[in-house]
């Protein structure tokens, strides 16, 4: 498809089991965003952040989480992502 060049991806507002949302995460696609919006985002089947914690470090600059649910062990889960300290 071609995809090897999207630098945003905007999922707001939409459903996923976390397993897909994972597979996402870490996919070579994933490598190559800048902007990742998860705002208002619903997950089911698992943890947010543990599927989020599978992103591949890249150029990812922007990670929108407002009111994706986010629970304790999701905030736990994403701050030991290694790309954390590149984020606006």
């Amino acid at each position: 498809l071609g995809l090897e060049g999207l630098r945003l991806l905007d999922l707001s507002g939409n459903a996923f089991s976390c397993a897909a949302l994972a597979s996402l995460a870490g996919s070579p696609l994933a490598g190559s965003l800048e902007v990742l919006a998860l705002s208002r985002l619903r997950c089911w089947q698992g943890g947010l952040g543990s599927a989020l914690a599978r992103l591949r470090v890249g150029r990812l600059r922007l990670l929108e989480l407002a009111s994706a649910g986010l629970e304790a062990e999701d905030a736990e889960a994403l701050a030991s992502w290694p790309g954390l300290g590149g984020l606006e």
